[in-house]
């Protein structure tokens, strides 16, 4: 074990400064989910594997989480640390009937990674919190975690983390789901799909965010038309499996959207929007008929031919139906939905026309298309200057740290000499552990129970959100299949209403 001099400083509650040199693996970054609680507090959130771990074979494994403090602030600080759950995404410290936090006794001047010594940023020290002895059985399995300080004026928390130790090994269960729960991988069995119990008239804000910056475009990838993708540019994939059923569909008041969003959930675009209510309870959605989808913020209809999917008192047939087209016999089960987005520059030639650079303003199409079971369910669109999502177009934010051009994939300009340069909007904002960092989403809104002695279930699965990659290609089964894995106790569904596609 390597060793170094630390820097020195008279601690009250933190009270000794060392390194920590245990042989773990490079510091990777944690995708940003929500706002830090006070600027400048919690800074540079990671996490460390152990060198060596293998994600099959190995028995057992640790990781450790850091974070980083200003050093003036040291003597301000009773406690610093992590709070931890397999369940809440939004942990807070508990002391009954156990405790599910760790305070630290000592800060680090740097860390050990790869055998390299990793220093803190300047003026600032190193909070670290060890899990020890995961065993490989729960290596699939998601830990949520945040980060906190705490000082005279109270608790303040960093943004909730979900980590599990497949994907912190950079493991994929790329052949693991609903159809085929086990992975050869990892040797290990999918863990069953979340059921959010509903059962009170407190609302109830279920989301499943993927970071632009961190995840969706990691490793180079682009949106925007390139050699990397044929000058075609990259599709923008959501997909997650469902598991509708009557228990929520009669009980529960509440709608489904996904879209884009900020960290700090401000200024979202919705690209899909579907009610998850019977007579049009939630006071938001127009369909009046649960599992129907509607008009969104792209808002020209491209098919199915025919339907308004508007209007508080349109009929059924008005609005595609994520439970099949017979009101009276809807399909309860699993279902996989698929959103696909795509966005292209209409008049790429007047900007290479551009004698000046930026003189003309881009025109896009933004165009959403929904599968159902591998079915095209509906297609939307939006044509414009992206003025509707981006802002004025070349007009900057008056927040420096944010362009107000944000929300679509990605933007386009001449450079005067013939050529269209590209940019991801994300790339505008998108710096680790920024509270502007922008996100995919999916959302289950303001879900609240009807009756709030019976109770609704959400249950959703198989969720991914990728760019250029359609992560599971389906079908529509001819027969419905059962499940192989099924939420016990809560007496809902079995029914698979898709298969993976048979080339």
């Amino acid at each position: 074990m390597q060793t170094m001099s630390t820097r020195k400083r008279t601690l009250s509650l933190l009270l000794v400064l060392a390194m920590l040199t245990l042989a773990f693996a490079a510091i990777l970054p944690v995708a940003a989910d929500v706002t830090l609680a006070e600027d400048g507090e919690i800074e540079d959130y990671r996490y460390q594997t152990v060198t060596g771990t293998n994600v099959k074979t190995s028995e057992e494994t640790d990781l450790r989480f850091l974070f980083s403090i200003d050093e003036t602030k040291l003597n301000d600080y009773t406690a610093v640390g992590f709070v931890f759950s397999k369940s809440d995404d939004d942990p807070v410290k508990v002391d009954s009937p156990k405790v599910n936090y760790k305070e630290v006794t000592a800060v680090y001047s740097a860390v050990i990674a790869n055998s390299e010594e990793i220093p803190a940023p300047d003026g600032r020290y190193w909070v670290a919190v060890k899990l020890s002895e995961i065993p490989h059985a729960s290596f699939a399995t998601e830990i949520y975690v945040r980060p906190f300080v705490e000082d005279g004026e109270g608790t303040r928390y960093g943004e909730t983390k979900h980590i599990n130790v497949c994907e912190a090994l950079g493991h994929t269960h790329e052949a693991a789901s609903l159809l085929c729960p086990h992975c050869d991988g990892c040797d290990l069995d999918v863990d069953f799909p979340e059921v959010v119990v509903v059962n009170n008239a407190e609302a109830t804000d279920v989301y499943l965010r993927a970071s632009y910056h961190d995840e969706i475009l990691a490793g180079g990838k682009h949106f925007y038309p390139d050699e990397s993708n044929g000058f075609e540019g990259n599709d923008l994939y959501v997909e997650f499996s469902i598991l509708w059923n009557q228990a929520f569909a009669d009980n529960c008041v509440g709608h489904l959207e996904s879209g884009n969003s900020r960290a700090n959930g401000d200024g979202s675009v919705k690209w899909a929007w579907m009610t998850m209510t019977n007579n049009g309870g939630d006071g938001q959605s127009d369909c009046r008929y649960a599992g129907g989808f509607e008009i969104c913020d792209l808002g020209t209809i491209e098919y199915p031919a025919g339907v308004s999917m508007a209007g508080s008192g349109s009929a059924f047939d008005q609005f595609p139906n994520l439970a099949g087209a017979d009101s009276a016999n809807p399909e309860y089960g699993w279902h996989r939905v698929t959103f696909k987005l795509h966005q292209e520059v209409t008049n790429v030639a007047a900007l290479e026309a551009d004698a000046t650079a930026g003189a003309t303003a881009a025109q896009y199409k933004l165009t959403g298309t929904y599968y159902i079971d591998g079915v095209k369910l509906a297609q939307l669109s939006y044509s414009g200057d992206g003025s509707k999502y981006w802002g004025t177009p070349g007009k900057k934010s008056s927040n420096k740290n944010l362009d107000s051009m944000y929300k679509g994939l990605f933007s386009a300009r001449s450079d005067g000499n013939g050529n269209v340069v590209y940019k991801d909007l994300f790339e505008l904002n998108a710096v680790a552990g920024s509270k502007y960092s922008t996100h995919a989403y999916i959302g289950f809104i303001g879900v609240v129970a009807n009756n709030p002695e019976v109770p609704g279930y959400i249950v959703y699965g198989d969720v991914s959100f990728t760019c250029g990659t359609l992560v599971q290609d389906v079908e529509r089964a001819a027969d419905p299949t059962v499940a192989t894995i099924a939420p016990v106790g809560y007496g809902l569904p079995t029914n698979v209403y898709y298969q993976f596609k048979n080339d």
